[in-house]
């Protein structure tokens, strides 16, 4: 649990009496239910319209502007600061995030208090770029700084080593007298500004705003009225007054407003500023933010960055998703942003790689459960539902995310499962909390044939992996203890004559966990793929600290394999097959897989990216990858699986990496694609194992996280 204790940061003077701010849904469905429907003459001509010829004039119309808007949104000239009084509520380190947390209150007027979550590095050499965060309606500063649902960004911001602040400012009643709803969560948000301005961790020549819908709006008004913020980011936010009276919630509106201003004036105060609008291609009217309208708007927007001489500073992202956060456009400004000292600044990770390293470490420390001997065990679920540690999960999420979970724990999870192979050599496929053992797929009172076929290989895998992290001499003494019975774990492997994975059509073993459902007879393809990376992988420690003549055996057994792969070739489609005999079905999981396995395929590796990158659209779906193309099911099932649900084609994020860096090989840009359509995804619906439609299976599954972030960090993206 993360540690949490009561702390104290003031900065300045003493505490007044806080008043708390609260935001319902009720209350925010009644407001809507008020809205509007009132459309302005769309060629009303307001007062404040932006039309300077030249700098000089533009920059007295932004000064007048501002004073303007201070005075119609808080009842007259800007309010008076009145000294902040910084009280921390709680401290929370979150495990193994790189920041500490804080839930602050600070004095926002004379009256009134703000409530604000904050993030600080917990390393830094030197002062950073800061960030402040807003939520939409519904949303809260806990959730931006959590990076929960639609949200994320403000955790990924912290992940990539922001100083970050997330205020509440969804309330929807008034504290102060003869202030617009507008006006008091905006001063919130600048008095927000001011707190990070007098940290000595921030470097206030890097100070941002960003935010989602109402974020948006608020983030416009904030970084109109404050020029120490060097760079805006609104999401969902960029429309015109006549289209927020078209069932929008009519908070937005003030006595006085739409007389002067259209939204495009007030984003035109930020020139010659950093400027960043996002629009989804999937924004709707009435009720949403239309992209056409958002064209417009923004064209208004850049001819004051035109005159100002910065039109470079002003970008419009249109991004294939909804009214959601994108920050593609943010992303590539943050290297810059967070290291203003350095004349080339290192490189980063990307704010969705960020995003999704900060939801795999989520989704681990929420899938351990302890054993009955203290070992602490990660389920395939980020919420411990499927309590057993299952051999190839746990494979992927040390392969994929190693580095997100303690050492000891890998280690401990290694010997727990190993200590399980059978005398015969069976591995299991999962390993109950009390320490029981189950060799076969599905339900223990009715398994799925015989014991799984995957089981050795990613026993070897997980092996390998946990003998790299360790120091040499601990890798040599653990391998002593774990050879013996990982060698009998491969042994057991059935293999046909060839070479490749064997799977009797009379009397067939679950094949490939992910496909365990599946009747695949014959030579296997994706099992063969693994028997083949899982000897390779051993052969190198039997070399180092084994026995030189069971490293020879396994190299021969991976070189046989890759002589025998194109038995399961076809040339007609230029693409692998999963089975020889039952199920000789084009296997899109394996393709992918052998690519990213980097498998010598020679010639055959140029005609499987062609199939890969000419097909995608029949195998991919909001980023997920389906196991046939669309269309196609299974020819035999090892139990009865609906058509397009779960292994029968339904599409899924295991694969989702593989496939992105395969598609990468030759088409950069369409593998660019698949990633943002499943972050997109990830953030709107949560991650889940797999989905079609409406239908979605098993939300929080950790591979489904982990295996595509360790494609973004091959990548290096």
């Amino acid at each position: 649990m993360p540690l949490m204790t009561p702390c104290r940061r003031s900065p300045v003077n003493g505490p007044l009496d806080a008043i708390a701010i609260s935001l319902g849904w009720v209350t925010l469905l009644l407001c809507l239910q008020v809205a509007t429907s009132a459309l302005a003459a769309p060629d009303a001509v307001r007062a404040r319209k932006f039309d300077a010829p030249d700098p000089g004039a533009a920059r007295q119309w932004q000064r007048e502007s501002r004073e303007l808007l201070f005075r119609l949104m808080t009842g007259g000239d800007k309010p008076t600061k009145v000294p902040l009084d910084v009280q921390c509520v709680r401290r929370e380190q979150p495990p193994g995030a790189p920041y500490r947390l804080e839930e602050i209150t600070l004095q926002s007027t004379a009256t009134h208090r703000a409530r604000a979550w904050l993030a600080v590095p917990l390393h830094s050499s030197q002062p950073v770029g800061a960030v402040l965060a807003l939520h939409g309606h519904g949303g809260s500063g806990e959730e931006v700084i959590r990076g929960r649902g639609l949200y994320w960004y403000g955790r990924a911001l912290a992940e990539l080593g922001c100083v970050v602040i997330a205020p509440d400012i969804g309330q929807h009643t008034l504290a102060q007298t003869n202030w617009t709803l507008m006006g008091e969560r905006t001063w919130d948000a600048l008095r927000c500004v001011d707190y990070l301005a007098s940290l000595p961790e921030v470097d206030v020549n890097r100070l941002a705003v960003v935010g989602l819908s109402l974020g948006g709006e608020t983030a416009m008004y904030v970084a109109a009225l404050d020029e120490r913020l060097q760079l805006a980011c609104g999401s969902g936010w960029l429309t015109t007054v006549a289209n927020m009276k078209q069932g929008h919630c009519p908070c937005w509106n003030f006595p006085g407003l739409e007389e002067h201003f259209d939204f495009a004036d007030i984003f035109a105060c930020t020139a010659p500023r950093t400027l960043i609008l996002e629009l989804g291609e999937q924004e709707r009217a009435p009720g949403g933010f239309p992209v056409d309208l958002g064209r417009a708007a923004f064209a208004e927007i850049r001819r004051a960055y035109q005159v100002l001489g910065a039109s470079d500073q002003a970008q419009l992202e249109v991004h294939p998703g909804g009214h959601v956060f994108s920050g593609r456009k943010l992303g590539e400004l943050l290297p810059t942003f967070l290291n203003s000292t350095e004349r080339e600044p290192p490189r980063l990770q990307s704010i969705e790689r960020a995003y999704l390293q900060a939801v795999a470490r989520e989704l681990l420390i929420g899938s351990q459960v302890t054993a009955h001997d203290g070992t602490i065990l990660y389920t395939p679920d980020g919420k411990g539902n499927y309590r057993a540690l299952w051999t190839r999960d746990f494979a992927y999420m040390v392969e994929n995310a190693g580095d997100l979970i303690p050492l000891e724990h890998i280690e401990a999870g290694v010997r727990y499962l190993i200590r399980q192979v059978r005398d015969d050599g069976a591995a299991p496929d999962r390993v109950r909390p009390e320490g029981v053992p189950v060799y076969v797929a599905g339900p223990e009172n009715a398994p799925i044939g015989r014991p799984n076929i995957d089981n050795a290989q990613f026993l070897a895998i997980l092996v390998d992996e946990c003998l790299r992290r360790v120091p040499p001499d601990r890798a040599e003494s653990l391998f002593a203890e774990w050879s013996e019975p990982l060698d009998r774990a491969l042994d057991y492997i059935p293999r046909h004559a060839s070479g490749l994975v064997w799977n009797d059509p009379a009397d067939p073993h679950s094949p490939y966990g992910f496909t365990d459902t599946v009747g695949k007879t014959g030579e296997l393809f994706f099992e063969s793929l693994l028997y083949w990376t899982a000897c390779r992988r051993m052969h190198a420690w039997h070399q180092r600290h084994g026995q030189p003549e069971r490293a020879l055996e396994l190299e021969r057994r991976a070189q046989r394999i890759v002589e025998a792969l194109p038995r399961l070739w076809d040339d007609s489609l230029g693409a692998f097959l999963a089975a020889s005999q039952d199920c000789r079905q084009l296997d899109i999981w394996g393709n992918a897989y052998a690519v990213y396995l980097d498998f010598p395929l020679d010639d055959r590796r140029r005609r499987v990216l062609d199939f890969l990158t000419s097909h995608h659209d029949r195998f991919t779906w909001r980023g997920q990858i389906r196991h046939l193309l669309n269309g196609e099911y299974w020819q035999r099932l090892l139990i009865p699986i609906e058509p397009d649900r779960y292994q029968n084609g339904a599409y899924w994020a295991t694969a989702s990496g593989w496939m992105i860096y395969a598609l990468a090989q030759t088409e950069p840009t369409l593998a660019r694609r698949l990633w943002h359509d499943l972050l997109a995804d990830f953030q709107t619906h949560g991650v889940c194992e797999c989905i079609h439609g409406e239908y979605r299976q098993l939300p929080s599954y950790v591979a489904s996280a982990t295996n595509p972030l360790a494609a973004a960090r091959r990548l290096d993206w």
